[in-house]
Protein backbone atom coordinates (compact mmCIF):
# COMPACT_ATOMS: atom_id res chain seq x y z
CA UNK A 1 0.00 0.00 0.00
CA UNK A 2 2.84 2.42 0.83
CA UNK A 3 4.35 1.61 -2.59
CA UNK A 4 0.84 2.63 -4.19
CA UNK A 5 1.00 5.42 -2.30
CA UNK A 6 4.71 6.68 -3.32
CA UNK A 7 3.51 5.96 -7.00
CA UNK A 8 0.50 7.83 -7.02
CA UNK A 9 2.26 10.58 -5.54
CA UNK A 10 5.32 11.02 -8.00
CA UNK A 11 2.69 10.35 -10.77
CA UNK A 12 1.21 13.97 -9.45
CA UNK A 13 4.41 15.48 -9.28
CA UNK A 14 5.38 14.58 -13.10
CA UNK A 15 2.21 15.41 -14.15
CA UNK A 16 2.50 19.39 -12.41
CA UNK A 17 5.69 19.63 -13.92
CA UNK A 18 4.90 20.42 -17.87
CA UNK A 19 2.47 23.33 -17.24
CA UNK A 20 5.71 24.91 -15.76
CA UNK A 21 8.09 24.08 -18.13
CA UNK A 22 5.46 24.98 -21.33
CA UNK A 23 5.31 28.65 -19.70
CA UNK A 24 8.89 28.86 -18.90
CA UNK A 25 9.55 27.96 -22.71
CA UNK A 26 6.83 30.14 -23.63
CA UNK A 27 8.88 33.25 -22.09
CA UNK A 28 11.75 32.47 -23.01
CA UNK A 29 10.58 32.24 -26.41
CA UNK A 30 9.32 35.90 -26.04
CA UNK A 31 13.00 36.94 -24.32
CA UNK A 32 14.76 35.51 -27.31
CA UNK A 33 12.24 37.07 -30.13
CA UNK A 34 12.19 40.40 -28.45
CA UNK A 35 16.28 40.25 -28.24
CA UNK A 36 16.27 39.66 -31.67
CA UNK A 37 14.52 42.81 -32.73
CA UNK A 38 15.92 45.14 -29.98
CA UNK A 39 19.59 43.58 -31.57
CA UNK A 40 18.04 44.21 -35.56
CA UNK A 41 17.01 47.67 -34.71
CA UNK A 42 19.92 48.68 -33.24
CA UNK A 43 22.50 47.14 -35.98
CA UNK A 44 20.02 48.12 -38.66
CA UNK A 45 18.95 51.38 -37.42
CA UNK A 46 16.74 51.93 -40.20
CA UNK A 47 15.49 55.41 -40.83
CA UNK A 48 13.15 57.20 -43.43
CA UNK A 49 15.25 59.34 -46.06
CA UNK A 50 14.93 63.01 -45.80
CA UNK A 51 13.11 64.97 -48.45
CA UNK A 52 14.34 68.90 -48.69
CA UNK A 53 12.94 71.31 -50.89
CA UNK A 54 15.97 73.22 -51.39
CA UNK A 55 14.47 75.75 -54.24
CA UNK A 56 11.78 77.52 -56.27
CA UNK A 57 11.71 79.59 -59.11
CA UNK A 58 8.37 80.55 -60.83
CA UNK A 59 8.25 81.83 -64.17
CA UNK A 60 6.22 84.29 -65.44
CA UNK A 61 7.49 86.21 -62.57
CA UNK A 62 5.40 88.36 -60.98
CA UNK A 63 2.13 85.53 -61.52
CA UNK A 64 -0.81 86.78 -63.04
CA UNK A 65 -4.18 84.21 -63.06
CA UNK A 66 -6.61 84.91 -65.52
CA UNK A 67 -9.65 85.43 -65.32
CA UNK A 68 -12.46 83.56 -67.61
CA UNK A 69 -16.00 84.49 -67.21
CA UNK A 70 -18.20 81.97 -68.65
CA UNK A 71 -21.94 83.39 -68.71
CA UNK A 72 -24.60 80.56 -67.40
CA UNK A 73 -27.23 79.36 -69.65
CA UNK A 74 -30.08 82.25 -68.98
CA UNK A 75 -26.94 84.79 -69.41
CA UNK A 76 -28.16 86.94 -66.41
CA UNK A 77 -25.49 85.70 -63.89
CA UNK A 78 -21.59 85.13 -64.53
CA UNK A 79 -19.21 82.16 -63.25
CA UNK A 80 -15.90 82.99 -62.99
CA UNK A 81 -12.92 81.17 -62.60
CA UNK A 82 -9.38 81.86 -62.25
CA UNK A 83 -6.82 80.11 -64.32
CA UNK A 84 -3.07 80.25 -64.04
CA UNK A 85 -0.17 79.71 -66.78
CA UNK A 86 3.11 79.21 -64.42
CA UNK A 87 6.22 77.27 -64.75
CA UNK A 88 7.49 76.32 -61.65
CA UNK A 89 11.13 74.75 -61.38
CA UNK A 90 12.45 73.21 -58.31
CA UNK A 91 15.19 71.60 -56.87
CA UNK A 92 14.88 68.60 -54.36
CA UNK A 93 18.12 67.07 -52.20
CA UNK A 94 16.85 63.69 -50.92
CA UNK A 95 19.06 62.37 -48.18
CA UNK A 96 19.53 58.10 -46.74
CA UNK A 97 20.94 58.61 -43.67
CA UNK A 98 21.25 54.83 -43.49
CA UNK A 99 24.62 53.23 -42.80
CA UNK A 100 23.52 49.95 -44.36
CA UNK A 101 20.22 49.85 -45.84
CA UNK A 102 20.06 51.42 -49.48
CA UNK A 103 16.61 52.75 -51.46
CA UNK A 104 15.08 52.66 -54.85
CA UNK A 105 12.00 53.92 -55.81
CA UNK A 106 9.11 52.87 -58.23
CA UNK A 107 6.67 55.38 -59.55
CA UNK A 108 8.00 58.50 -58.03
CA UNK A 109 6.38 61.44 -58.46
CA UNK A 110 6.04 64.94 -57.68
CA UNK A 111 2.90 67.35 -57.38
CA UNK A 112 2.44 70.89 -56.33
CA UNK A 113 -0.80 71.23 -54.32
CA UNK A 114 -2.53 74.39 -52.97
CA UNK A 115 -4.38 74.24 -49.83
CA UNK A 116 -3.67 74.20 -45.64
CA UNK A 117 -1.92 71.82 -44.34
CA UNK A 118 -3.95 70.91 -41.77
CA UNK A 119 -7.24 70.58 -44.60
CA UNK A 120 -7.62 67.23 -46.22
CA UNK A 121 -8.54 68.87 -49.70
CA UNK A 122 -5.80 70.38 -51.25
CA UNK A 123 -6.04 71.57 -54.88
CA UNK A 124 -3.71 69.89 -57.29
CA UNK A 125 -2.30 72.47 -59.41
CA UNK A 126 0.80 70.30 -61.46
CA UNK A 127 2.32 66.42 -61.18
CA UNK A 128 4.97 65.02 -63.03
CA UNK A 129 7.24 61.39 -63.06
CA UNK A 130 10.56 62.07 -61.21
CA UNK A 131 13.51 59.96 -62.27
CA UNK A 132 14.88 59.14 -59.12
CA UNK A 133 18.25 57.33 -58.94
CA UNK A 134 18.71 54.27 -56.16
CA UNK A 135 19.80 56.09 -52.47
CA UNK A 136 22.40 54.31 -51.80
CA UNK A 137 23.80 54.06 -47.67
CA UNK A 138 25.43 57.37 -46.70
CA UNK A 139 24.38 59.13 -49.94
CA UNK A 140 23.21 62.46 -51.11
CA UNK A 141 21.25 63.13 -54.39
CA UNK A 142 19.83 66.41 -56.14
CA UNK A 143 17.19 66.27 -58.42
CA UNK A 144 16.49 69.41 -60.37
CA UNK A 145 12.53 68.99 -62.24
CA UNK A 146 9.88 71.52 -63.46
CA UNK A 147 6.37 71.80 -63.06
CA UNK A 148 4.21 73.38 -65.66
CA UNK A 149 0.52 74.96 -64.99
CA UNK A 150 -0.87 75.33 -68.37
CA UNK A 151 -4.44 77.11 -67.23
CA UNK A 152 -4.59 75.73 -64.23
CA UNK A 153 -7.96 76.06 -62.16
CA UNK A 154 -6.53 77.82 -59.21
CA UNK A 155 -9.51 79.58 -57.65
CA UNK A 156 -10.58 82.93 -56.24
CA UNK A 157 -8.91 82.26 -52.94
CA UNK A 158 -5.59 81.38 -54.54
CA UNK A 159 -5.78 84.15 -57.36
CA UNK A 160 -6.58 86.61 -54.78
CA UNK A 161 -3.23 85.04 -53.03
CA UNK A 162 -0.86 85.48 -55.93
CA UNK A 163 -2.28 88.92 -57.22
CA UNK A 164 -1.15 90.55 -53.66
CA UNK A 165 1.76 88.89 -53.88
CA UNK A 166 2.67 90.07 -57.17
CA UNK A 167 1.40 93.55 -56.35
CA UNK A 168 5.51 94.43 -55.10
CA UNK A 169 6.97 94.35 -58.73
CA UNK A 170 8.86 91.00 -58.29
CA UNK A 171 8.12 87.95 -57.57
CA UNK A 172 7.88 87.97 -53.43
CA UNK A 173 4.72 86.83 -51.95
CA UNK A 174 3.05 83.91 -49.85
CA UNK A 175 0.56 81.90 -51.02
CA UNK A 176 -0.43 78.36 -49.31
CA UNK A 177 1.77 76.36 -51.71
CA UNK A 178 2.85 72.83 -51.09
CA UNK A 179 5.48 70.01 -52.95
CA UNK A 180 4.03 66.38 -51.97
CA UNK A 181 5.75 63.38 -53.07
CA UNK A 182 3.96 60.24 -54.35
CA UNK A 183 6.33 57.03 -54.13
CA UNK A 184 6.41 53.18 -53.74
CA UNK A 185 9.56 52.06 -52.31
CA UNK A 186 11.10 48.72 -54.20
CA UNK A 187 14.07 47.80 -51.44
Amino acid sequence: MEEAAKHLLSKKREEKVWPILLIVGIFACMFILWYLMALQHRLLDIRYPDFRLDSVVVSPCPLTPSLAVAASAGGSSNNSNWFLTATWDLSLVFINPNHILGFSYNNFRAGLLYGDEEKKDKLILAMTPLPLPPLNKMSQTTINFSLAMVRSYVGEDMANELLMGGGSGGCYGAARLGVKLLKRVVS
